[in-house]
């Protein structure tokens, strides 16, 4: 069984401060300010990527071959750090996935200073509609099964399996991104750390970086 890190202390209070000033930048225009503030809340710099789908697989590789779902094709796509299996239809938004949760990981690991690496590939799934991913959730996790219905958008992680469905309309997915990224957060605590934050910090953190992108 692979020895999972613990938070550095450090860590920890930077994560704090991060929250705590993220918090202060958002009320401080309902304190008093003669004007409402035009700046948008400020995030840490982000990791672009191209958003170019020709660019962003020269960027990332990852290996592509064929999964099915109780007879419904989809794909297995490995890269270094993921493997994620997906029955989205559209082609160019299934090619933003490896890149995605490739660059998100480096997020992840690097804002509030240098995080472990993981020494698994973590297991993601994005399935096309809910439907997919309420049978596939019962099948993996059939004791969270009551649970199930009161996810109506986008998906969860539990033990250290991202399971998510696809929530926007025709090539976009910044939606499902956002939900990719905050689920892909809680994910990475669970592979990656032997003493979990308490479970506000968790949730403060993994709202704080959905605001990752790569286009």
């Amino acid at each position: 069984m692979a020895t999972r890190d613990a938070w550095p202390t450090q860590t920890i209070t930077k994560c704090l401060w991060t929250l705590f000033i993220a918090a202060a930048s958002l009320t401080m225009p309902l304190a008093g300010c003669s004007q409402p503030s035009t700046k948008s809340l400020h995030r840490p710099p982000l990791q672009r990527l191209s958003t170019k789908p020709q660019n962003i697989i020269e960027q990332v590789h990852y290996d592509i071959k064929p999964w099915t779902f109780m007879g419904t094709k989809g794909f297995e796509l490995t890269s270094k750090n993921y493997r994620i299996y997906t029955t989205v239809k559209d082609r160019a938004v299934r090619e933003r996935f490896p890149a995605f949760m490739e660059s998100a990981l480096l997020q992840y690991r690097t804002t509030f200073g240098q995080l472990a690496e993981t020494d698994q590939k973590l297991n993601v799934y994005i399935m096309q509609d809910r439907r997919q991913w309420k049978n596939l959730s019962r099948q993996l996790m059939p004791e969270h099964a009551q649970l199930l219905e009161m996810v109506k958008r986008g998906g969860f992680s539990a033990n250290g399996i991202a399971i998510l469905f696809f929530i926007d309309w025709a090539s976009q997915s910044n939606d499902t991104m956002t939900i990719a990224a905050h689920e892909g957060w809680h994910q990475y605590m669970q592979t990656t750390f032997a003493n979990q934050v308490p479970a506000w910090l968790d949730e403060g953190l993994a709202t704080y970086l959905e605001g990752h992108r790569i286009n």
